[in-house]
Order: structure tokens, then sequence, then C-alpha cells
């Protein structure tokens, strides 16, 4: 039988199994161009579905929040005509809206439901173009958390988040490019509980410092988690012998593998005032919560032998001290650099303690070392910056360190009894000074310290910044003990001046020279960058209620301790009870 010839005859070839069996590629290739052509019908089928169900849930929120709105601007309007018992509010409740901003020209904010006049010379009852203005989506949201937002509120919540992307930018460069490198092997997943390593590092030389010890309780304090406790203790336990010495003024520098303590010999062999000073918060804090008080009486047989053998009538301690003789060394007078937590610590000690009779003895050693202070306060020329000298062979030296800002909040937050309107007014004006080292420096960015010149107010001299915190740390203190916005403003600026001058691809960095604009930046981030800088102008931007500062004290790192009242406190010989 001779083949057929017709072209129907050859196609119907293909349609017999037979064909396939013999070439099972070719049915391969078929069948998967039949299913991938199945897909792609379906996918699209799938995506218009998608697409009609998405625009129609965009239709109804875009209706609700117009419907939103509309009750919001009524409320505004309402308010406007009747105040904020006005009885046309519609259907949400005006009582509960009385923070509704009428708000002016550009966005500006004009006032509360007070009178007080905005930008356009108008109050904010009286005026039809604020009446009639339209309430943004953050407003929205914020109706739909329960509470209507002022003009203020919504900004600071905006600086706050602003803060808060910062923070992260700068841990995720950590993360990436530094993990490992810090004593405390850190898990990344859940920073607080599980940060702690399986053994505390052995082979480092351990200057005295509140950053660890204080941030193992403050993580305690904040979480409950007991194993932060016990690492706080274990650590303290390998601390003590710094105290070993004759005359019970504790060496700087411990070697955690050996025990062995030393000074530096570029102080003389000496121990820094700022170091010996400042461990009081966290060792008492830790007896405490242990309730084993041999960690209290270590540092407060420091103080007290500080007070009755070293402490001068008029409140200030030079910054060398020698462990040996427990002698002062003729050396400099300064709340900057090497002096300037020992005097912080007194003050905080004495509110850690809950300002009971038992602490009174820290209040009164620190209200004498302010009428020290108050003796290197100077005034520039020609703008009256107000600011704390050095002293140094009984002769004053015009020069503050940026650290010294840290006084300005330190005094706020002593501001009590009947001094407390004058510590206000220094606060305030050292405030200033601070602030002023930023805004008058051309890279908008604090140098290290200044020296101030008759006539020229004040010049950069040391010209690096390293990121530091002392001046938001004041800001944060002031605004809460003032309430005055200026301060939120400062802080936000300086900010701003970080974001725009530091900020690099893997987090941020400090400046060269802050004379130089565009400054180049440094290759290193500092730790307390994030533990301090950050927090502080987070909180700044925060309410008074979060960290209140009637509950919490924070340490000299930053680090929020709980306030618990004393109970027992020491002697004149310096034991407790």
């Amino acid at each position: 039988m001779g083949r057929r010839s017709s072209s129907g005859g050859s196609w119907g070839g293909y349609l017999h199994a037979a064909y396939y069996i013999r070439r099972p590629k070719k049915f391969a290739l078929i069948c998967g161009l039949f299913i991938v052509a199945m897909l792609i019908l379906m996918d699209r089928h799938s995506a218009a579905r998608e697409l009609k169900l998405l625009e129609e849930k965009l239709n109804r929120l875009k209706a609700d929040r117009k419907t939103l709105e509309d009750k919001i601007n009524q409320i505004v309007k309402t308010n406007d005509i009747h105040g904020p018992g006005g009885t046309d509010g519609g259907d949400l409740d005006t009582e509960k809206n009385e923070e509704v901003v009428a708000v002016g020209k550009e966005g500006q904010p004009g006032g509360k439901e007070t009178g007080v006049q905005g930008d356009d010379g108008i109050s904010g009852r009286d005026s039809n173009s604020k009446r009639n203005r339209k309430v943004g989506p953050l407003e929205t949201e914020a109706v739909l958390r329960g509470h209507t937002q002022s003009e203020e509120e919504l900004e600071n919540e905006r600086r706050r988040e602003a803060v808060k992307d910062a923070f992260l930018h700068a841990w995720k460069g950590y993360e990436d490019y530094a993990w490992g490198m810090d004593e405390l092997q850190l898990d990344a997943s859940m920073f607080g509980r599980d940060c702690i390593a399986i053994h505390l590092v052995r082979k480092c030389e351990y200057t005295l410092r509140p950053m660890v010890l204080g941030g193992l309780l403050s993580a305690y304090d904040l979480s409950g988690d007991k194993r932060l406790l016990l690492k706080a203790k274990e650590l303290a336990d390998r601390l003590l012998p710094a105290w070993q010495s004759p005359s019970g003024i504790p060496y700087t520098t411990l070697n955690l593998a050996s025990g062995r303590t030393s000074n530096a010999g570029w102080s003389g062999y000496s121990s820094i005032l700022a170091d010996l000073g400042t461990e009081t918060l966290e060792f008492v804090g830790l007896s405490q919560r242990t309730l084993e008080p041999k960690y209290k009486e270590t540092v407060e047989k420091t103080i007290t032998y500080i007070r009755d053998h070293i402490f001068p009538d008029n409140g200030l301690v030079p910054i060398y001290i020698n462990p040996e003789s427990g002698t002062a060394v003729h050396s400099k007078i300064t709340f900057g650099a090497m002096g300037d937590s020992f005097y912080e610590y007194l003050l905080k000690a004495w509110i850690q303690g809950g300002k009971t009779e038992e602490v009174q003895f820290y209040w009164d050693m620190w209200k004498k070392s302010m009428k020290g202070l108050k003796t290197l306060v100077r005034t520039s020329s020609p703008s009256g910056y107000v600011y704390l000298a050095e002293r140094a062979n009984d002769n004053l030296i015009p020069k503050m360190d940026h650290l010294a800002c840290f006084a300005a909040g330190m005094l706020a937050l002593g501001a009590d009894g009947p001094d407390q309107e004058e510590y206000i007014k220094l606060a305030e004006e050292l405030a200033r000074t601070c602030y002023g080292f930023y805004e008058k420096t051309p890279s908008t960015l604090s140098g290290e310290n200044y020296n101030f010149i008759d006539g020229r107010d004040f010049m950069v001299g040391t010209p690096y910044n390293i990121l530091r915190p002392e001046t938001v740390e004041s800001l944060m203190i002031l605004y809460r003990v003032t309430k005055k916005p200026i301060y939120r403003d400062w802080g936000w600026n300086i900010f701003q001046s970080f974001e725009k001058k530091c900020k690099a691809e893997v987090g941020y960095a400090g400046l060269r020279d802050v004379t130089i604009d565009p400054p180049e930046k440094d290759d290193t981030m500092q730790s307390f960058f994030l533990a301090e800088t950050l927090k502080y102008l987070y909180l700044l931007f925060s309410e008074p209620t979060v960290i209140p500062l009637d509950q919490w004290v924070f340490n000299t790192e930053a680090h929020p301790l709980r306030i618990i009242p004393r109970l027992g406190g020491p002697t004149r010989t310096g034991t407790t009870t």
C-alpha cells in the first residue's frame, strides 16, 4: 500500500499516540509549552481579579478617609465657633478633641484655642482660613488612634521617627561591618535579652567606666531578666581588685585576666577623678538589687575618703589623686575632661537613693561643688556667652570642653530648694553657649573644645567632632524641666547637622575639622553615638512620661537605672548601715 500524499493525511499522523511514543522529546516539549500557556492564561485572569479587588478596596479606603476628614474638619470648625465645648461637633465628641490646633498660612502653627496669634496676626478662634483648612493624613491616623494631636505633637512625632531611622541605620552599619568586635557578643535578633556572651572577655585591659556594668543593670531594670543581673554581678566581682590600694582610691586600669592594676604614665601614675567617682551608681545599684552590701561599701569608702581627706571648702577637686598616698596631686580643676562625671555622680547618687536622709551627704558635697562651680563662671564679649573656665595653678583658663556641656543638664536636674531659680538660669545660659558651639561653627557641628577671647566670643580649639552627646543630653533635661520648645528646636537643628555632615553609607562618622565646610569625615562611629547621643535626642522628642526623671536616673553613659530609696547610708568612717 502506497503512502498517502494528501496534507490531511500527513497532519493526521501527529494525532496518533504511537508518533509520540517514538519521539518522547517532542512530546515533553509540547506538554511543557501547553503548561506554560495555561499558567500565563491563569495568571492573567488572577491578576485581573486581584486588580479589581484592590481597586474596590482603595475606593472604600478613600471614602472612609474622606468621611473622617470631613468629621475632623467639622470638629475644627465647631471649636473655632463655639470653643472646645461646642454643641455642633458632629458624631465625634468634641470634649475629647480639645487638642485640635488651628493652623495658619503655609501650614505654620497659629495658636491653640487660647486666642494666641499666629504668623498672620489672626487668632486661632477668629481666622476663617484656619477654620476651613483641610486635615492631613497624619492627623487622620492620630484620630484613628483615639487622640487628635496638635501640630507640635505631630512635628515631634516626625522628629522622633527620624531619630529612630538614624539609629537603625547606625546599628545596621555596626551589625554588618563590626559585629563581633564588641567586648560582648550580641544576638542580632534580640537586642536586650540575649545580648550577653556566655563568657565575659578575659583578656582585655578594663578602664574604670560605667558602660558595661551600667548597661547590664539598666537592661535588667528594663527587662527583669535575671541573667543580666547575674552577669552584672560577675563583672563587678572581677572589678573589685581595682579598689585594693592603701587609700581605697581605685586604680584606673585593671587587667581582667591577671587582676593586675595600674595607672597610666601620662597621668603621673595617678588615678583620674572622673574615673574613680563614676562607678557609684552602678555599684550601689548592684547592692540594692542583689542585697549584697560589699559593692556599695567599696565605692562609698572611696567617696567618704575623698569627703574627709581631700574635699576642699569650695568643693572643687583636682583631677589627679595618688592611690598610694591618698592625696590630691596639684593639677587642673575642670568640669570637662577627667573631672566631669565625679560631680555629676554626687548629684545622681542623691537622686538614685530617693533623696533620703541616708544619702544627704552626697547632696551636701554636690552643693559645695556648685558653689565652687560658680567661681569658674565667666561671660564672653560681645555676645554674652556664659561658660565654665578651667583653673590651673590658681589661674583661670578661658577654655571650655564640649564635655562640660553636661553641666547645664546637671544644674537643671539639681534645681531644688532656695537656689532653684539661680540654677535654672545658669543652666539655660550654659545651654545657649553650648548650642552656640554648633550654630556659630562653619560646619554647624561643635568642636571638642573652645577658647574664649575678648571681643570675639569664642574660637574652636581642638577642631574634631566625635559625635558627642553632652549638649543634647542637657537639652533633653532642660526641656523636661522648663517645657520650653526652643530646646527641642535646638536639638532638631543639631540632629539635622549630624544627618547632613556625618551620615555615611554604613553608619555615621565623626569630623576631622569642624571649621571646614563641607567637612571631612573620620573613620570612626563612637559607641556613645548610639548609647547616648541618639538616645537623648529620641527622648527629647518623646513625652516626659517616657523614662520619667522622677522614677529613673541616667548614669553617665545614658543607661537608665530605676530609683530605689536608700534605707541605709555611710557614717563618717565610711561604714554602712
